[in-house]
């Protein structure tokens, strides 16, 4: 019993400081990540001059490292532990902290630069140092060496972090960005919409070959042939398209608008050498090979302002799709 009496200190003192050891190591780490987050988000922000940012009561900045260290759960920081009594904007940080809780920003600049920066040549930097005191937790440890210092509030260790960031030009970035999102979102929907649009007239071209009312380019089939299309069109969802917008087709895909249907029946030459007519068509036989031609032209909206200098021209505002597709007619019903 009296080894054990002797022992047991020594390994109470031995497990005591591993555990405080790990809670200090653990918001050390905490405290890193809050100063960095902190200090990228500052990096991206438009306040001109950059130091508008830490302005205010709250300023935004404190703000947003309030915020960023009470998510973390840092051990012993409460929301408001940062606030503007303990706040500072200096123009360069001092060399130790002059708080024991605290957060610091400073702004830099090269020679000749601005903050925020108009350009990528001039660099611009923000600077984040956060100040917290961790409570010890083990009863004694604060009489060991650079274990911290006791106060009214209790014993503590000090932790600081440091970190900085390039301030980033906010137009150049947020317009690349958003540049980069349309073009991904609006690109999507044109390949769709070809897709869509090629599908609605080899679908319409099957069902014309079918058809055997003649004349092939009647009024009647023409109307037809445009409703079918318009079915389609719906089913599939193609994009842009409203009920009606292709009341019927017209005769000649070479006179189709930027919206429409148009269809045509090129007369062939008759194998037995007679003249054919439009009233041949559907021809009697397969010995005849004659082919329906359909072109769906159709207008997909731009839903993203700019975008219609990166596409194809048209008479339009929008991007103009065209398919054409050409089968050969089945031979009239007997």
């Amino acid at each position: 019993m009296l080894e054990l009496a002797l022992v047991v200190p020594f390994l109470l003192v031995l497990f005591g400081g591993a555990v405080q050891l790990g809670v200090f190591f653990a918001a050390q780490n905490s405290l890193t990540q809050v100063a960095r987050d902190t200090a990228r988000w500052a990096a991206t922000q438009t306040y001109n001059p950059c130091s508008d940012a830490a302005t205010g009561s709250p300023s935004p900045l404190l703000g947003k490292a309030d915020e960023i260290a009470t998510a973390s759960s840092i051990l012993g920081y409460t929301s408001g532990t940062w606030n503007s009594a303990n706040f500072t904007n200096p123009s360069t940080l001092p060399a130790n902290p002059p708080n024991n809780e605290g957060v610091e920003v400073a702004w830099s600049w090269e020679t000749g630069g601005a903050c925020p920066p108009a350009d990528n040549v001039k660099a611009a930097y923000v600077t984040i140092r956060v100040t917290h005191s961790v409570p010890v937790l083990i009863p004694g440890l604060e009489y060991l060496p650079a274990f911290g210092t006791c106060d009214a509030s209790g014993c503590h260790f000090q932790l600081t972090s440091t970190s900085t960031f390039r301030m980033e030009p906010p137009a150049l970035v947020f317009g690349l960005f958003f540049l980069i999102v349309a073009a991904v979102i609006q690109g999507g929907l044109m390949l769709w919409s070809v897709n869509t649009t090629t599908q609605v007239s080899r679908d319409t071209a099957r069902w014309a070959v079918t058809q055997s009312t003649p004349p092939c380019n009647s009024a009647a089939n023409l109307s037809n042939l445009a409703t079918h299309a318009g079915n389609l069109a719906r089913q599939w969802s193609l994009l842009g398209y409203r009920p009606g917008i292709w009341p019927t087709a017209t005769l000649g895909i070479g006179n189709v608008g930027d919206e429409g249907v148009g269809a045509d029946w090129p007369i062939p030459p008759s194998p037995s050498g007679a003249t054919l007519f439009d009233n041949d068509c559907p021809p009697a036989d397969a010995a005849t090979p004659w082919f329906v031609r359909v072109r769906v032209n159709h207008v997909v909206p731009l839903f993203f302002p700019g975008l219609q200098l990166l596409v194809p021209q048209c008479s339009s505002a929008g991007f103009c799709i065209s398919a054409t597709t050409e089968l050969r007619m089945e031979p009239k019903a007997p």
